[in-house]
Formats: structure tokens, C-alpha cells, sequence
């Protein structure tokens, strides 16, 4: 059982794609599939120093304190998280890397290593470490009141949290507006349907189904492909909300009702919130329970989400529209049978949304240091590569390690930075290297950094995530692959894989600068890809990056039963793999950042 909630969480974290084998020149809008080397290439002179410098020995040496029991499992805004932070720091500054977060004032460096270094009485400079400041949520009460008024007569209706609507918004406000029903919140263009043509959204609460028009209904135009795979895939359907939720900001709305669109789903939502509660004695008992972060001026603890957004039952979707005069299945079935919107206002019906929270400030930072490109011309261009430096902590007695997850990212992260910082001839754009904190509490580090970058976006020409690196695939998996992510290989390709030189790789979709790299770069590193061009959507930290339209490449491994548990431990990781993955990586950014391929540069 628990390798089918492993495999299903692959699919959740990287969105489920059918795929389609490779071969010969690939088109721009290139459908990914498997991209095996068999007998990989030596690497260019330009990068050979740097590419054998990369050895799954100094990862391991590097991962046995990272991943040991003196830190405590490295969870954000704690002392062993500090310590690790600390360590990535000395490794940059040693190897020469300049430091790239934020500027300090000039005078003496005392308590953290912070300083880049040289005459204290200069003008600021930059430290290693970028601050982050969270908003803790020790306690959050919130309620939905709806309020209706016909021929004089005042209804009002309250709703309770946990059994009527969950929301992981925070904070103290209260919102009060007029409500309007946009149908599933879709806009396609291609199909000519806008679920919010004809009404206005703006300063207005918005409920919508999830999913799309005609989810029971095979001649649905919603079931071809590219959207089957947008808007009712489980993954998919996750982001859908997302996308939902940007799209009725970007028309004005203050907040979004998400309701399931399938009646017989959603009937009672305190049912699932109870079966989440129970405990499962199958394994180790602990409280698996997570200290709620969020960015300070964020109300959502999902950096994705601009406004609040709350997923309702369908009970209580159907009593707000009924104060209205309305009927909600009616509403459903009109858009399914005729494939257009039935969007309107919900005439004479008010909801208030409230939100007290009880918060805290804490402090965490990202670790960052930078090589400058050496082309004048381009190296205020710059490729960020990136990796989460926190994990989950200590439970009780149980200490959550995170050997791979994501000890094994940063590891490889090390080992590529080590590896630019010794080649000897440097690219020619710039190299931001990234330690991210606050991953597992929803992204924070990495969304705090886009919207303050060391760099500017409009330059940035890559983001390379390493999340989750350590971990062999196994035939076993291998051949659960194609039943449960639905991908179309053919049996005697999916032979020929090694399971040992196995990775999955999630890209940014469509032509871009990362497609061809990845593939030259993998002609080096002889691995057996399967590549998954995506959205970008994903439970890690290249999401805020894909939504700036910034190319990127997800590196991960396999998903095993030591998933976000305390055995998820450093004699399990496989510093072979850890090494050709690093150095995948390493030829993948110098693709992106260019080296000089003249003969001299070479010598």
C-alpha cells in the first residue's frame, strides 16, 4: 500500500502526462518521452575539470552532517536549520563564490559569517544569506456568513470551519460583498468559452465548480487532451483551483469559493477532515503535524494563490445559491448540456468571510552565492540553480533527517557550485547558486526571492531545481510506471531502461532554452531520462519561477515509502546516482550559460 500512495504522490508532485518516445530531431512543441545514452561522450575540455571534480564521495561526506542528528532535521527558523545555512555559507565563501544576498552594513563581522570578506571600512557589501520573515500562525478562527433579503425579510446563515469550508488563509480582516456564480471559472479561447462573459467580477466573492463543463459527458470538448490533462486530472485539477483562483483576481475578485462539481464527491466535507485525523499505527506514531508559515503580507499560506480561496461542500455551495432564488444543480445542468457559461449575480445574497489569526514573526533565510560570467556582453544574464535547504524537523522523539529529501539536492547543489568554482575556464553568464528555505511550508523562500530577486527576472535565463535526488528507481517501479501515470512506452523501451541511471525530469513546455540543453547535457551524463514537458505547476520551488515565465528544469529522482518520515535516512541514498544526477546538472547550466567553445579557451 505504501508504494501506491509513493507512486500516486509522483503524480501528484509533477502532474500526469502522457507521454510519447523520442527519437531523431523534436519539433518546438516537443511532447518529451524518454531520452536514453547508452555510451555518453567525454565532456569538452571547457568543462572537464568541472565535470570529474563532481563525486558522489564529497556529496556523501557533505550529506553525513547535513543529514545527521545534530541538526535536527533542519526545519525553518531553528537553530539546526541556522547551522546548515551556516555550513553552505563556509563552502561558498571557501571556494570563492561571491556572496549574493542581502547588503550588510560596513563594520566588523560578528556572530554569523555573513561578510564577504576584506577592509571592514568599505562601502556595504553583500552578505551569503538573503533574510526571510514569516508570519507564524499559532491559532486561526474563521467563519462564512451568508445574508439574503426578499420582500423586506432578512435570512442570514452561518458556516462552520471543518465541516462546512476549509481555507488555509490566515490573518485578521473580515470581507463583505456581493456574491457571483462563474460556472467552472474557465477562459478558452480556443473553444470560445469564457465563464465570465457578461458579469462582473470586480470587489465581488466568486463561486465556482471545479473541474469543467461535462466531466460525465465523453463528447465534452473539455476531454480532448490538452485540456482532460489542464482540468480533471487529479494534479491538474489542484492547479486548476489555482489558475481559477488567478484568473478571478485578475478580473478583481476578492476571494473564490471552490466547490466539487461531481454532487456525489462532496456531499459532507467534515468526513474527509475526520478521516485525515485518524492515526495509522501501521508504522511509527508521531504528530505529523506542521508549524503553518507564510510570507507577512500574504493572507494565504499557498504563495499561488493571490486572493483567499476556500474549497466548500457542495451543501453549502448549494444553500448560497438557493438564498438567491437559484438552484445549483439546475445551474450544472445547463452548463453541460448546452457547453456554455450560466454565469450571473447571486441577486440579493451578501457573504461576509472573517479571519482571526493569532501569529508570530520568525526569521529564516536563503543561502545564496554567485560566479559572474565572464562575456561582458552577456553576464548580467544569469541561470539560477536551486535546491530547499530545510525539512521537517523534530516530532517527539522521531528526528526527520531528510537525507533526500532534500539533503540530496543540496549535496549535488554543493557539488555543482564546488565544480563552476574550480573549472577553469567560467561561463559566460552569471551562475546564482540557491539554497531555499521554507519549501516544505508552502515555497516561501523561493517565492520571497522572486518577488526580491538578487537579479532581475527579465535576465534570469533559467531556474534548475534539485529536489529529491538520492534514490535509485527500481524495476518494480519501473513497471508500475506506465499503469499508473497512463505513459506511452512501449514495453521493450521500457526494458531497456536501467533503473540505476533512471531519472524523471519535469521541464518548462515548448521551445526554450532549456529543452536543447537538457538533451546535450545528457549526452555527457548518460542517463536514462524520461522527460515531462509541464505547465509548471508542483508541490517545489521552481513553481514561482514557472509562473514569471521563466524557463526551468525539475530534477527528481524516486519516490519511495521514506517519504516525510524519519527513515528517510543517509544509508539509503545512493551517492552513484547522487553523482550523475550532479553532474547532469553541472553540463545542463553550462548549456544555459555558455562557455567559449573557441580552440584556445579549450587548451
Amino acid at each position: 500500500m505504501k508504494t501506491c500512495l509513493s507512486l500516486l504522490f509522483v503524480i501528484v508532485l509533477l502532474g500526469a502526462y502522457p507521454m510519447s518516445t523520442v527519437s531523431g530531431d523534436a519539433p518546438d512543441q516537443d511532447p518529451g518521452g524518454i531520452h536514453r545514452v547508452d555510451s555518453p561522450q567525454p565532456p569538452p575540455a571547457a568543462i572537464h575539470d568541472g565535470f570529474v571534480s563532481i563525486t558522489g564521495h564529497d556529496a556523501g561526506n557533505y550529506l553525513r552532517f547535513l543529514a545527521s542528528d545534530l541538526l535536527e532535521g533542519r526545519e525553518v527558523a531553528t537553530r539546526g536549520y541556522d547551522i546548515a545555512a551556516e555550513f553552505a555559507a563556509v563552502l561558498f565563501r571557501m571556494w570563492g563564490l561571491k556572496p549574493a544576498g542581502d547588503f550588510i552594513q560596513a563594520g566588523p563581522v560578528t556572530g554569523n559569517m555573513s561578510a564577504a570578506g576584506g577592509d571592514a571600512r568599505k562601502t556595504p557589501s553583500r552578505s551569503y544569506f538573503q533574510d526571510v520573515v514569516m508570519r507564524e500562525v499559532l491559532s486561526t478562527t474563521g467563519s462564512i456568513t451568508a445574508e439574503s433579503g426578499q420582500s423586506g425579510i432578512k435570512h442570514e446563515r452561518t458556516f462552520i470551519s471543518g465541516i462546512d469550508f476549509t481555507s488555509s488563509v490566515a490573518g485578521n480582516w473580515s470581507i463583505s460583498a456581493p456574491v457571483v456564480f462563474a460556472g467552472h471559472g474557465i477562459v478558452e479561447k480556443a473553444l470560445k468559452y469564457d465563464d465570465y462573459h457578461n458579469i462582473d467580477a470586480k470587489d465581488k466573492i466568486v463561486l465556482i465548480l471545479n473541474e469543467a463543463p461535462g466531466a460525465d459527458m465523453a463528447d465534452s470538448p473539455f476531454h480532448r487532451k490538452e485540456y482532460e490533462e489542464r482540468y480533471f486530472q487529479p494534479r491538474r485539477r489542484m492547479h486548476g483551483g489555482d489558475l481559477r483562483t488567478r484568473t478571478a483576481a485578475d478580473r478583481g475578485a476578492l476571494a473564490v469559493l471552490l466547490v466539487e462539481n461531481r454532487p456525489r464527491k462532496n456531499r459532507y466535507l467534515g468526513s474527509r477532515i475526520l478521516d485525515r485525523e485518524k492515526v495509522d499505527d501501521s508504522g511509527p506514531v508521531f504528530d505529523p503535524g506542521r508549524r503553518r508559515l507564510l510570507l507577512p503580507h500574504s493572507g494565504n499560506t499557498d504563495p499561488r494563490s493571490p486572493i483567499p480561496t476556500y474549497r466548500i461542500s457542495r451543501h453549502m455551495a448549494a444553500k448560497i445559491v438557493a438564498m438567491s432564488g437559484e438552484n445549483l444543480e439546475n445551474l450544472q445542468s445547463i452548463i453541460n448540456r448546452s457547453q456554455k457559461p450560466a454565469s450571473r449575480l447571486l441577486s440579493r445574497v451578501r457573504l461576509t468571510l472573517n479571519s482571526k489569526s493569532c501569529t508570530q514573526l520568525v526569521r529564516s533565510h536563503n543561502v545564496m552565492a554567485v560566479l559572474e560570467g565572464s562575456d561582458e556582453a552577456v553576464k548580467n544574464e544569469v541561470v539560477v540553480i536551486g535546491a530547499h535547504l530545510d525539512h521537517l524537523g523534530k516530532k517527539g522523539p522521531y528526528i526527520f533527517n531528510g537525507a533526500d529529501d532534500n539533503g540530496s539536492g543540496v549535496c549535488g547543489l554543493l557539488e555543482v557550485a564546488q565544480a563552476f568554482a574550480t573549472n577553469p575556464i567560467p561561463p559566460r553568464r552569471t551562475i546564482l547558486f540557491a539554497l531555499w528555505t521554507g519549501e516544505e511550508s508552502g515555497l516561501l523562500g523561493s517565492t520571497y526571492y522572486v518577488a526580491h530577486p538578487a537579479y532581475p527576472l527579465e535576465k534570469t535565463v533559467a531556474n534548475l531545481n534539485l529536489d529529491m535526488i538520492g534514490r535509485r528507481w527500481t524495476r518494480e517501479r519501473l513497471d508500475r510506471m506506465r499503469q499508473w501515470w497512463g505513459v506511452d512506452i512501449p514495453q521493450k523501451e521500457l526494458e531497456n531502461i536501467d533503473p540505476d541511471r533512471f531519472l524523471v525530469l519535469s521541464r518548462a513546455r515548448g521551445p526554450s532554452p532549456v529543452r536543447d540543453a537538457l538533451k546535450q547535457a545528457n549526452a555527457l551524463a548518460g542517463m536514462h531520462l524520461l522527460i515531462r514537458p509541464s505547465a509548471g505547476f508542483g508541490g517545489s520551488d521552481h513553481a514561482p519561477f514557472a509562473f514569471k515565465g521563466i524557463p526551468w528544469i525539475f530534477f527528481f529522482s524516486a519516490m519511495t515509502e521514506d517519504y516525510h518520515m524519519p527513515s528517510d535516512s543517509l544509508e539509503k541514498v545512493s551517492l552513484d546516482h547522487l553523482e550523475n544526477i550532479s553532474r547532469l546538472v553541472y553540463a545542463t547550466a553550462f548549456h544555459l550559460a555558455g562557455w567559449d567553445h573557441d580552440e584556445k579557451a579549450s587548451e
